[in-house]
């Protein structure tokens, strides 16, 4: 099953279900004992794009 791995390794996620595993802030239901991001996947995304358009 999906997610079935980091239910196993991170227990502050054991009781999320579906696809909010891979984002439950996105989802709306990160566990209070889980922390909130640091950078955002689509922010973090459109950041390293860019940085590689630059550097050719």
């Amino acid at each position: 099953m999906r997610g079935d791995y980091i239910r196993e390794w991170v227990p502050e996620l054991a009781k999320v279900t579906g696809d909010a595993i891979h984002d439950p802030e996105e989802s709306g239901c990160r566990p209070k004992a889980y922390p909130a991001k640091v950078v955002g996947h689509r922010e973090g995304r459109e950041r390293a794009l860019e940085a590689g358009r630059h550097a050719r």
